[in-house]
C-alpha cells in the first residue's frame, strides 16, 4: 500500500509493511534519480531486525497453518472416509469425496456396534468380511464404535 504526501513542500510516499502483526507506517521520500535514492540511504543505517518483524511473521504463519490444520480435519469428519494411512505426522486420506451425501445420516453404510457383539457375525450379516470393515475404518477395534460399512 502507498500513500502519496506532502510534507514540509517535499513529496513522500508512506509504505505499510504487509507482514507481521506489528503494521509500521515509515515515510520514504519519492526519488527522481538513483544518485539522489543511493545519497539518502547512505544516511540511513540498515539492521536486519528493523527491516522483518520475524516474531509476528512467525505468528501470521502460526495461525495460518492452525487455520488450515483445523479445515482439513473439518473436511475430513465431513465426508465418507475409505482408507486411512498414517505416515510419521500427517494422515493421508484416500477418500470418497461427496458435497451431497455424509456417511452419518446414510443409515445402510453406517451401524453401531452393540457391546458384546463379534466383528465376524456383522460381517456375516452385510455380505462382506471382518478384513473389509476393519480397512474401511482404519480400526483395530470395533468395540462399542460407530463404523462405516462397506459397500456390496
Amino acid at each position: 500500500m502507498t500513500k502519496e504526501l506532502t510534507v514540509n513542500g517535499e513529496l513522500t510516499v508512506s509504505r505499510k509493511e504487509t507482514y507481521g502483526k506489528s503494521k509500521h507506517t515509515k515515510s520514504v521520500p519519492v526519488f527522481t534519480s538513483r544518485m539522489e535514492k543511493r545519497e539518502y540511504y547512505k544516511s540511513i543505517q540498515f539492521d536486519l531486525r528493523n527491516v522483518l518483524d520475524v516474531k509476528g511473521f512467525l505468528k501470521d504463519i502460526k495461525a495460518d497453518w492452525n487455520t488450515y490444520v483445523s479445515q482439513v480435519n473439518q473436511w475430513i469428519q465431513k465426508n465418507v472416509v475409505k482408507k486411512l494411512i498414517v505416515t510419521g505426522i500427517f494422515t493421508v486420506v484416500l477418500g470418497l469425496y461427496s458435497s451431497t451425501a455424509d456417511a452419518a445420516f446414510i443409515q445402510e453404510y453406517t451401524y453401531q456396534v452393540k457391546s458384546g457383539e463379534k466383528i465376524e457375525t456383522i460381517a456375516a450379516i452385510h455380505g462382506v468380511t471382518a478384513q473389509e470393515i476393519l480397512d474401511a475404518n482404519g480400526l483395530t477395534s470395533i468395540n462399542g464404535k460407530k463404523i462405516l460399512l462397506p459397500k456390496v
